[in-house]
């Protein structure tokens, strides 16, 4: 939310506005880091980090990289992911996390781990979700047993690779939306979950807050993953009328 890629000093004012708009506090700039982005899923107990998942990322890329999807597990090398794990461990480590889960997101610049920002809770966007369906691991429930000292419920791995697409439409005032019930019929499809209806205005996508839903879907390969919930977004479809008041005819 509020991120705007500068590339030039012209690019200032576009991104200055971009972002303030989006935030009523301070503003942080720092350097960009290209390269394909990735977020960790980790469990920490008693200082020992388990880094669980490596969560790929899908965004609208520069300039905005407004999140879109997510899939895991990333399909990286096993001396990549090991490098994740360390550089991530270490983190955690130095920041002093002991207890409950952690979501570090980076980038890959070549072989090498750049972390952009890391948080001591679990993962938004259904990570933490993709992460019980791929691991058997419920990120809050083990956390929970763990402090109270008794053993975590048993969860079995449901899916080897998970898949989350969030819905969007151009901007519109919604008429009608078809193919819901078709798509959560599709095989490995987990959940269809949608948060407009018809009446309803659809913004121009400035943020994670003008997605209308998402699909949650799994298979027995990260291909298979990807192709289950696109095909179950691709089903819906949101139809209504431009809005004028927007400027978009």
């Amino acid at each position: 939310m509020g991120i705007s890629l500068i590339q030039s000093q012209t690019d200032l004012p576009g991104a200055w506005q971009w972002s303030s708009t989006a935030s009523t506090g301070d503003l942080i700039a720092e350097g960009y880091v290209d390269g394909p982005e990735f977020s960790v899923e980790g469990l920490t107990r008693d200082s020992q980090h388990d880094i669980l998942a490596i969560t790929q990322k899908q965004t609208t890329s520069a300039p905005h990289f407004i999140e879109l999807g997510h899939q895991q597990p990333a399909p990286l090398s096993l001396q990549t992911q090991t490098r994740i794990t360390e550089v991530v461990t270490a983190f955690l480590t130095a920041i002093g996390h002991q207890q409950g889960p952690s979501h570090t997101e980076l980038r890959l610049q070549g072989e090498t781990p750049i972390i952009i920002e890391s948080h001591t809770r679990y993962g938004g966007d259904r990570i933490w979700e993709m992460t019980a369906l791929t691991t058997g691991v419920h990120l809050q429930q083990a956390t929970v047993c763990h402090l109270l000292g008794i053993p975590a419920p048993h969860h079995p791995q449901v899916f080897p690779a998970a898949a989350v697409r969030f819905l969007t439409a151009p901007p519109m005032q919604i008429e009608r939306i078809t193919g819901v019930d078709s798509a959560r019929t599709l095989p490995g499809i987990v959940r269809v979950d949608l948060d407009v209806q018809p009446g309803q205005e659809v913004r121009p996508l400035a943020s994670s807050d003008e997605r209308l839903g998402y699909v949650l879907g799994g298979g027995a390969s990260l291909e298979d993953a990807v192709t289950c919930v696109q095909g179950a977004a691709e089903q819906i479809q949101v139809e209504g009328s431009v809005l004028a008041h927007l400027g978009l005819t």
